[in-house]
C-alpha cells in the first residue's frame, strides 16, 4: 500500500471516529436544542472537520482552483 493510500485511510478512520463520538454525545447534549439547531450544529461540525482535513491534506492551496477558473460546461 502506498503512503498516499495509507494517509487517506487514516483520514477516513479519524472521520469515522469523530462521527461515532458525535453520535454518542448527540443524545444527551442535544436535549436543549431544537431539530433545526441540532442539524445546523452537525453541518457546521462536518464542514469544520472537512476544512481541517483539506488543510492537512493539501495545505493552504485549494486543489480545485483550475476547475473553478475554467469555463463552466453547462452554461
Amino acid at each position: 500500500m502506498t503512503t498516499t493510500a495509507t494517509l487517506s485511510l487514516g483520514y477516513v478512520a479519524i472521520y469515522v471516529a469523530l462521527v461515532g463520538v458525535a453520535s454518542f454525545i448527540e443524545k444527551p447534549a442535544g436535549r436543549g436544542f431544537g431539530a433545526f439547531q441540532l442539524n445546523a450544529l452537525i453541518r457546521a461540525g462536518s464542514l469544520a472537520a472537512a476544512a481541517v482535513a483539506l488543510l492537512f491534506g493539501h495545505g493552504l492551496v485549494f486543489p480545485a482552483t483550475g476547475y473553478l477558473l475554467a469555463e463552466p460546461a453547462g452554461l
